[in-house]
């Protein structure tokens, strides 16, 4: 069966509350909606401002992050933290233990997908 291009809008995409309402996520695409079978999941995601999320280990999975808008700081256990800032794009490697802060005084917002490795 041929596949067909699928679009999507995030603003159009059911949200999620996550931490008390501190953070939304939106799932763009899921592991079915790819033609490749290394893309996991591509999701939209905001932040409020004072925001650390818990650490997170995709083991199998690449993360890579595009900052839309905000500021903030990836930290990680094995590995100095890194600054972020709209325009950036940033791949944390599989197997690596991260915690992303919003350390701006606007939301903070990216686009996060997993490859499978």
């Amino acid at each position: 069966m041929d596949r067909q291009p699928i679009k999507r809008n995030w603003e159009e995409a059911e949200p999620e509350n996550l931490f008390d309402d501190a953070a939304i996520r939106r799932r763009c695409f899921l592991p079915e909606d790819a033609t490749s079978p290394n893309l996991d999941v591509l999701n939209h995601g905001i932040m409020k401002p004072g925001l650390r999320l818990p650490w997170f280990l995709h083991e199998d999975k690449d993360e890579m992050i595009v900052v839309l808008q905000g500021a903030g700081v990836m930290h990680f256990k094995s590995a100095e933290p890194i600054d972020l800032k709209r325009g950036d794009t940033l791949c944390v490697p599989a197997g690596t233990e991260h915690s992303l802060e919003n350390t701006g005084d606007t939301d903070f917002e990216a686009i996060f997908f997993k490859v499978l490795c």
